[in-house]
């Protein structure tokens, strides 16, 4: 039982530790900051089970890895293969919406490839048993490892500085390559002489 409770607290700080700084899709990207002093032995292992029987009802299990190579259920959702079908005559994110609840909400890396698992399920023959099903198998350290390295700032910005130092300095060559000197203004400026006739009385 402490076992199982310490297990449901640490997946829900990661649970929300990857949900706000992630977002509930992965199109954004995340801060850094968030998988910091996070190593890849603090991941966990996740499993889904997805199955359509005889009777066209889908089921969607999640596991969770407790110990090493032990899985433990942690959801079962029951879905109406009409729905399903009709999300999936959409687009791919209509199909994630109708597979996510309040239970059973994988992050957008996980979604979409459950969503691209159903639409194989769909399309593929039954099985003797009647059964269609697939297993997916994910590892939580695979998004630590897209974590992309943090671009240096300050040599980026010098380059630049360079090159539009060096694009000024060629416009300003082509523009401006002459030895000619300015020549001396030698005219002189007439002034109308009704200007210079004063009125010495006024």
């Amino acid at each position: 039982m402490t076992r199982r409770i310490g297990f449901l607290r640490r997946r829900l700080l990661y649970f929300f530790d990857i949900r706000l700084n992630l977002g509930y899709n992965m199109d954004k990207p995340a801060p850094i900051e968030s998988f910091r002093g996070r190593s890849q032995g603090d991941a966990m292992r996740q499993k889904y089970v997805i199955e359509i029987n005889k009777k066209n009802k889908m089921t969607i299990q999640e596991f969770a890895e407790l110990d090493k190579d032990i899985m433990s259920l942690l959801c079962e959702e029951k879905y109406d293969m009409e729905e399903i079908e009709a999300a999936i005559a959409k687009d791919e994110s209509a199909l994630v919406d109708a597979i996510r609840t309040k239970n059973l909400y994988p992050i957008g890396v996980y979604a979409d490839k459950m969503a691209d698992a159903i639409v194989e399920l769909v399309a593929s023959p039954a099985g003797e048993d009647g059964k269609r099903a697939k297993t997916l198998l994910f590892d939580d350290s695979d998004l630590l490892t897209r974590i992309p390295e943090e671009p240096d700032v300050e040599d980026e910005i010098s380059d630049e500085d360079v090159e539009l130092d060096d694009m000024l300095d060629e416009g300003l060559d082509k523009d401006f390559e002459t030895e000619e000197k300015i020549k001396d203004i030698k005219t002189s400026l007439k002034v109308e002489d009704d200007i210079l006739n004063v009125d010495d009385s006024a």
